[in-house]
């Protein structure tokens, strides 16, 4: 991802995801939720 959608990204408080990583959530049923919920753990074990 560039850096203009991760800043983007970031300001909207939504997960940096590229539009394909984004189609492979929607057919997979994945929701964006859950994706935050796995980001937020992953990194606050790396802190």
């Amino acid at each position: 991802m560039d850096p203009i959608r991760a800043a983007r990204s970031a300001a909207a408080g939504t997960p940096p995801v590229t539009a394909h990583s984004r189609a492979r959530m929607q057919q997979r049923g994945i929701r964006s939720d859950a994706l935050e919920a796995l980001l937020a753990f992953s990194s606050s074990k790396g802190a």
